[in-house]
């Protein structure tokens, strides 16, 4: 049976943070278009990307910065990912940093560095107990949800991007008061192991 990577079709991701998904197609630099649908919304968002940099966003009849200012928070409630899907035009303006911010852009440029580097098995299991100590059960089937997702096998190293995607996952189901302290405790686990591979 051929893998889900393997087949060039539509692939659904349910109840996702809009952001951490284009931040994981960023990372991995893909091209293609991403199609969401929005609460609240009839038509469907669709941001085009290529090498992982946005190049054109419609909703509807709006296009590009009409469509950032529309969506605001506005909660997701699903996605597909076409790859390789050309936009019907470019954005004369650069569209990546207005819809995830200066910041964020700068880290991703970062993750995508630390993607190509591999995170232990010891590393990876470390997040995953210490992220359902903190929840409690539900946080078993949270990581396995991201585990199917990403094709992740329990006992085996992880890619960087991968280990990041799973990080700020587990991140945003967490309590406000308990968020920095975990992000900086598994960001430095991920660059550790990354390094005690080279």
């Amino acid at each position: 049976m051929k893998s889900l990577t393997n087949i060039k079709k539509p692939v659904i991701i349910y109840c996702m943070d809009l952001l951490g998904l284009i931040r994981r197609h960023a990372q991995k630099r893909e091209t293609g278009m991403l199609s969401v649908k929005l609460e609240g919304q009839e038509h469907l968002l669709k941001i085009y990307l290529n090498d992982g940099e946005i190049t054109f966003i419609s909703l509807g009849h709006l296009r590009n910065e009409e469509c950032i200012e529309k969506i605001g928070n506005t909660t997701s409630l699903g996605f597909n990912f076409i790859e390789g899907m050309k936009p019907p035009k470019t954005s004369p303006v650069p569209l990546t940093e207005k819809l995830i911010g200066k910041a964020d852009v700068a880290t991703i440029m970062k993750e995508i560095v630390a993607g190509s580097m591999t995170v232990s098995p010891q590393k990876v299991k470390a997040l995953e107990e210490d992220f359902v100590d903190t929840i409690g059960p539900i946080g078993s089937m949270l990581i396995n949800d991201i585990y199917k997702e990403i094709s992740y096998h329990n006992g085996s190293s992880m890619s960087g991007d991968d280990y990041n995607y799973l990080m700020e996952s587990l991140i945003r189901e967490l309590p406000e008061s308990k968020k920095e302290q975990f992000r900086s405790k598994y960001q430095q686990g991920g660059r550790k192991s990354s390094e005690e591979k080279s």
